[in-house]
């Protein structure tokens, strides 16, 4: 949001970057407006300092940690965009559902000799 805008209450937030840390669990002090607005949240400096969140906009990244995401274009939409990895054991499950869904069942010839 650019300009100026008004806010009307507090909250404490119960934050999730599921795309950076599957686990983390962060809280956010906020500040909430009625105004119209194309984001959900935003965060400020402050935020984003002590969190320890990286913008990196010579390489389009967000780094959090141990993790970095490219940012998203500005008409991006939940479901063409958000994207979380698997954990290591459900892409070694799903990768054995499909070899076993690919593979071809076929009458095996007996040979009754």
């Amino acid at each position: 949001m650019s300009g100026t805008f008004k806010t009307t209450r507090v909250a404490n937030v119960k934050l999730r970057l599921p795309e950076l840390n599957p686990t983390a669990v962060l809280y956010v002090h906020c500040r909430v407006t009625k105004q119209e607005s194309n984001y959900d949240i935003i965060l400020g400096r402050d935020i984003l300092r002590e969190l320890g969140l990286k913008l990196d906009f010579s390489n389009n990244k967000i780094v959090f940690e141990h993790s970095e995401i490219p940012m998203k274009p500005i008409n991006c939409t939940v479901k063409e965009h958000f994207a979380i990895q698997d954990s290591i054991r459900a892409h070694a499950e799903t990768k054995r559902i499909k070899k076993i869904l690919d593979a071809k069942y076929k009458k095996s010839i007996v040979d009754e000799t």
